[in-house]
């Protein structure tokens, strides 16, 4: 709070000055952000010194440095580069989190630039800074922010640490233990904003810092406790969290712990703490971004689960609704006709085609409320389903005029899985859009779906020869939201997509150095999709983002 440095003159002392967080910044001799006196001191001169000290509650240390002019300048210049690098880049990460919280309204993102500012905060604050650049002609902040900005970044770390290793905060002891220890940090924050500690003496000082010591080494114990019980389950955030917190959370236990008089000072404490931030910060950030991939999948999914409710909503209207209309009115029409008696034979065939039409039209209606849901996905093997699908998608397209007709070949060897429903319908409209996108775009006259279940995973390729998509340097450019939507879906279900479109091989004869290419087409497209057995699609998933 307080340091004068008294320079001893035979029975006098001669001060060279008040320094602290009692006064203004700009009252200091030097400018610097720790205390700095200077003297003159000539050859074979000796000096004795007294220092006057006042701090009230708080552990003191006092380590003494003596540099020479010259030294003290390249020292102070690379210690203020050094901090001008440190925070600036912790900078740049915490604006560029809040700006994928804008874009994304993703909280974790939002909690994480807060941490990030915090931690700057907090760092300023203790080691100088913060009163030399920010707030210093108010002491009353300065002894304030320390512990005010380390008490919202522990808060913030508990924050993180629940919504990136899934802690349900009202679920199980550890979540509500922290929910308790978050509510306490923020009490901690205020107190020292509402009253003045520079206007009070040890008791209330001391009572401050033994409540806020107590409850930051509590807060890191949980989570060093959280993230190595998580990581020892696998769970790869947890493993990269624990990484990242070991040596930070490390020297904030140090620091608590010296200041309560436990532990020595260590020597260079600011430097490691910096190392510390920025370890964490670069395996968070990482972390963080394998995170907002399962939350981008994860909303992904809840955009397919309500087109899958939206599908089954329409194909009940359908089949309840304009399905069973149609069926009334082809009644209603032909009871009309027994009550009029005979009718001309022009006025007969007129009425003919009308119930042509209509029973087409029902027809339509119950192929579409069939497609748009089926009823078999629940009850058969996946490979029935598709069987069947195929069967009343070749039964189609058999009417449709001469030149018009593909041939449709399944085969698969016995199934080696059985799929979830979920992933039996993911599976299923794959294969959907496999085939709606040969029977509308390919031109092709044959197609073929292979089905090949081995012990870790199923693969599916499908072939036809149509004109397969558009391409360059034999690499797909013209990507349409079919192939995008099936890419998805395979994704989410932990497999990989390759589709070839044309395949080529080259001439007999040919080199690949030769200065012109003859190419033969071998058949439209080759799509090959493997999905393993694992059935984390994420409808098992929650993601905690408050």
């Amino acid at each position: 709070n307080e340091i004068e440095l008294f320079e001893i003159l035979g029975s006098d002392g001669y001060s060279l000055g008040k320094l602290g967080d009692f006064f203004r910044f700009q009252q200091r001799p030097i400018l610097y952000k720790n205390f700095i006196y200077h003297d003159t001191l000539g050859p074979e001169q000796r000096k004795e010194y007294l220092f006057f000290v006042n701090q009230v509650g708080h552990t003191f240390i006092l380590p003494i440095k003596i540099f020479s002019d010259k030294k003290f300048r390249s020292v102070a210049f690379n210690d203020y580069l050094l901090d001008g690098f440190t925070y600036g880049i912790l900078l740049f990460v915490a604006v560029l989190s809040l700006f994928f919280f804008l874009s994304s309204r993703y909280y974790l993102y939002l909690y994480y630039g807060l941490y990030i500012l915090t931690a700057i905060a907090w760092f300023l604050s203790y080691f100088g800074l913060g009163y030399q650049y920010i707030w210093g002609n108010y002491p009353f902040l300065n002894t304030a922010m320390a512990p005010v900005m380390a008490s919202l970044n522990i808060l913030l770390n508990l924050k993180i640490c629940q919504i990136l290793i899934k802690i349900p905060k009202s679920k199980r002891v550890l979540g509500q233990l922290m929910t308790f220890i978050k509510y306490s940090l923020l009490a901690l924050t205020v107190f020292p904003l509402i009253i003045n500690l520079n206007n009070h003496g040890y008791g209330l000082n001391h009572l401050y810092l033994i409540a806020f010591l107590f409850t930051i080494l509590l807060s890191m114990i949980i989570v060093l406790y959280s993230v190595i019980n998580h990581a020892l389950k696998g769970n790869i955030a947890a493993k990269l969290y624990l990484i990242a917190s070991i040596l930070k959370a490390g020297s904030i236990i140090n620091l608590a712990l010296l200041e309560l008089g436990v532990t020595p000072a260590l020597d260079n404490m600011e430097g490691l703490l910096q190392i510390g931030i920025f370890i964490e910060i670069a395996l968070l950030t990482f972390a963080l971004a394998l995170r907002y991939s399962s939350f981008k999948a994860g909303t992904f999914v809840k955009v397919i689960e309500a087109h899958e409710n939206e599908r089954a909503r329409i194909s009940k209207e359908i089949h309840d609704g304009i399905s069973s209309s149609l069926t009334g009115i082809n009644y209603g029409i032909k009871n009309f006709m027994r009550d009029i008696g005979q009718l001309p034979l022009e006025k007969k065939e007129h009425l003919n085609k009308i119930f042509d039409e209509l029973n087409k039209v029902q027809l339509e209606a119950r192929s579409i409320s069939h497609n748009t849901m089926p009823d078999y996905i629940k009850k058969s093997s996946l490979t029935t389903i598709v069987e069947k699908y195929i069967e009343e998608l070749q039964h189609k397209t058999n009417h449709k005029p001469e030149g018009d007709f593909i041939k449709i070949n399944f085969s698969a060897n016995e199934q080696q899985n059985s799929f979830s429903e979920v992933v039996k319908l993911n599976v299923f409209r794959i294969v959907q859009e496999i085939l709606t996108n040969v029977l509308k775009h390919s031109k092709a006259n044959k197609a073929e779906i292979l089905f090949s279940f081995s012990k870790t995973e199923l693969m599916i390729i499908a072939e036809d020869d149509g004109l397969g998509y558009y391409h360059q340097s034999g690499e797909l450019i013209n990507k349409g939201m079919g192939v995008k939507n099936m890419e998805t879906r395979v994704k989410l279900l932990d497999g990989s997509f390759e589709i070839k479109s044309p395949v080529y091989h080259q001439k007999a004869g040919q080199t690949d150095d030769s200065a012109s290419h003859i190419y033969l087409k071998e058949f439209g497209t080759m799509i090959k999709i493997k999905i393993p057995y694992r059935d984390n699609l994420l409808h098992n998933k929650k993601d905690y983002d408050y």
